[in-house]
């Protein structure tokens, strides 16, 4: 073994001497087959070669960007990753496929981002699923018109040869509108997915599938007529195209799961009063005939607040996903079942469960429950508040619960939880810290992505310093984070009658799990507080306000002393003004008696009232003019 291992590696800088004496120039061009690379000192251009079936072989020119799949039969079936040419696949501009290939493999292309062109000799017989997927410049496919199994139209969109099947409209074709032809009955799996350029799709009556995906990421597609005939649409078949709205015509029997998720676009749903398997309510909410299910609720739909009927006992997994626009959701006493990702990045301030409901429940904070509070479903993403802490009776912690929550910044977890399941806190960007209690045996993967984030226990023995340690994620050691205290900005402050005041509070600790204040005024006719800790004057007085902890066991006070506003009267004497200022219902003392020469004053006008009223005035002194008698002597 010793020797033959000496004799390799002396062949091999045998062959590195030889070359070392040769000018760079002449290494010009190389070729690579896929069992062992090799140079060629012929000057000619890179190519990369192998087999892809027991009588194919593979031959791309790097410099064309041309792959040339040749030889006789069909291609191996591959691992997606093991594809011979998965590793160049971003240099392949063009496909040809020569005369003598049978079948071209699953995933063949799948995801050669350059490819621009393919070409299908007569011998094909068969084209796998996906073979062009993700191949996000082709604009068109050719066939061989001498194949009996395929067949392309004058825009390069493959079809089978009967035109009943059409099976791939390439990703970069650059018609922006298109009317499937009659005579198409299916629309195959991802046949329009990563259409870039198409705006609008009207389906022939004579379609009755849509297959999975077909219209994938379609972003640009903001309009599809259904047609007349169209029986079934497939999973995810618009999953992020642009449509706006869509008609569901009587004919529908079947719609898969997620068939119009994350359809940013999407304002309503409308189904044919005729059909006998769908329906919807007055806000374009897609459901099952008689309402029990409730399978789809548009992403772009204007309504803020949603009551789900009170019919409803199932609502469909991700049927709330994404919906940007909703801030609060009811669900009725009926709901029996939830399935997974329901509020997935569902932009929600709050939910609310009727209390009557005997499998679900919510918390003061719109937190989603099982009805026993062991599970915690749904965090509302947009909550307000920025700490929270799980209830005493919790276990788990369900899939992406606070996903994307990017208002919390601090999680206390309850002793007594035990498990933690896949993404619970992923994209939480402001968190700052998750108290693990000691209690948790189980954390799933990808809990947290965040690196400001970090884990706290309260001992280094813990699964949570285990699982931090292993994933990679901050970890302290923490005493616990019950508040201790509470503080007010001011101890006493003046504001004046009908006018506001911010009052701030400070929970401590920093890492108290729940920050947040519960304001009370014990003189709401004098001054009143918001939630905010905004204080509004309403008359004049004095009155003490209280911030308390939310657990209630601690609190600080301050006092409000409400002052009166203050009001100009002018008295105008013959032109000669001068001001008073006057507290507003305070006693308005006159000022003395004015005078004129040869008259005498009567009062002011208007008449002056005895109380300060809330505003400006203004009085202006009248006079009689007097009147005298002359005697004359004679």
């Amino acid at each position: 073994m010793k020797r033959t291992l000496k004799r390799t590696l002396a062949a091999w800088l045998a062959v590195i001497m030889i070359f070392g004496s040769v000018p760079f120039a002449a290494f010009v061009g190389f070729e690579i087959t896929n069992d062992i690379p090799f140079f060629s000192t012929k000057a000619k251009a890179l190519t990369y070669n192998g087999t892809c079936g027991d009588n194919l072989n593979w031959t791309l020119d790097a410099d064309t960007g041309a792959l040339t799949i040749s030889g006789i039969g069909s291609m191996d079936d591959y691992v997606l990753s093991y594809l011979p040419w998965y590793s160049v696949r971003s240099e392949i501009k063009s496909v040809e496929i020569a005369d003598g290939v049978t079948a071209i493999c699953d995933y063949a292309f799948y995801g050669c981002e350059n490819l621009l062109t393919v070409a299908v000799s007569a011998s094909v017989e068969s084209i796998g699923s996906n073979a062009f997927g993700l191949c996000h410049a082709l604009t068109s496919i050719t066939v061989d018109t001498k194949n009996i199994n395929y067949f392309t139209d004058d825009n390069g969109i493959l079809f089978s040869h009967d035109k009943t099947q059409l099976i791939k409209f390439p990703s970069n074709n650059i018609l922006t509108e298109y009317q499937i032809p009659e005579g198409v009955k299916t629309i195959s799996e991802s046949a329009f997915s990563y259409a870039a350029n198409l705006k609008s799709i009207e389906i022939a009556d004579s379609v009755t599938s849509v297959g999975k995906e077909a219209f994938y990421y379609c972003e640009n597609l903001a309009e599809a007529i259904l047609g007349n005939s169209l029986t079934s649409i497939g999973e995810n078949a618009f999953y992020s195209s642009g449509v706006t709205s869509v008609a569901i015509p009587s004919s529908v029997t079947e719609i898969g799961k997620n068939a119009f998720g994350w359809c940013y676009n999407l304002k309503n749903i409308s189904v044919d009063t005729d059909n006998e398997f769908y329906s919807n309510d007055k806000f374009g909410v897609l459901f099952n005939k008689n309402q029990t299910k409730l399978i789809k609720f548009s992403n772009n739909s204007k309504q803020a607040t949603y009551s789900i009927p009170a019919t409803v006992t199932v609502i469909e997994q991700d049927a709330f996903e994404n919906c940007y626009r909703l801030k609060e959701v009811a669900i009725p006493a009926s709901v029996a079942e939830i399935g997974s990702g329901v509020f997935f990045n569902c932009n929600l301030e709050f939910m609310t469960v009727n209390i009557d409901n005997q499998f679900f429940s919510n918390d003061n904070c719109g937190v989603l429950f099982n009805k026993d509070k062991t599970e915690l479903i749904q965090y509302p993403i947009k909550s307000a508040k920025t700490s929270y802490k799980t209830p005493d009776s919790l276990l788990t912690i369900k899939t992406a619960a606070f996903h994307n929550s990017k208002i919390i910044e601090n999680i206390v977890l309850s002793d007594g939880l035990t498990s933690i399941e896949k993404e619970a806190f992923l994209y939480c960007t402001n968190l700052d810290f998750i108290h693990v209690p000691e209690s948790v045996s189980e954390i799933e993967e990808n809990i947290l992505n965040s690196d400001d984030t970090y884990i706290c226990s309260k001992s280094e023995n813990s699964y949570a310093k285990e699982y931090a340690d292993s994933n990679k994620i901050s970890f302290k050691v923490c005493s616990g984070h019950d508040a201790s205290g509470i503080t007010i900005s001011e101890s006493e402050v003046s504001v004046e009658n009908k006018g506001t005041y911010q009052l701030s509070a400070s929970v401590t600790p920093d890492t108290a799990a729940d920050k947040s204040v519960v304001w009370f005024s014990d003189n709401t006719a004098v001054a009143s507080i918001d939630e905010n800790g905004i204080i509004t004057a309403v008359s004049i007085g004095s009155a003490n306000i209280t911030a308390t902890t939310f657990d209630g066991s601690y609190y600080a006070n301050c006092k409000v002393i409400v002052t009166p506003r203050y009001f100009d009267i002018v008295w105008d004497v013959e032109g000669v003004k001068t001001t008073q200022s006057v507290a507003e219902g305070s006693v308005i003392s006159k000022p003395d008696t004015p005078e004129k020469t040869g008259h005498t004053f009567t009062g002011w006008t208007p008449n002056v009232p005895n109380n300060m009223p809330t505003e400006d005035l203004v009085f202006t002194a009248t006079w009689s003019v007097n009147s005298y008698n002359a005697v004359f002597n004679a």
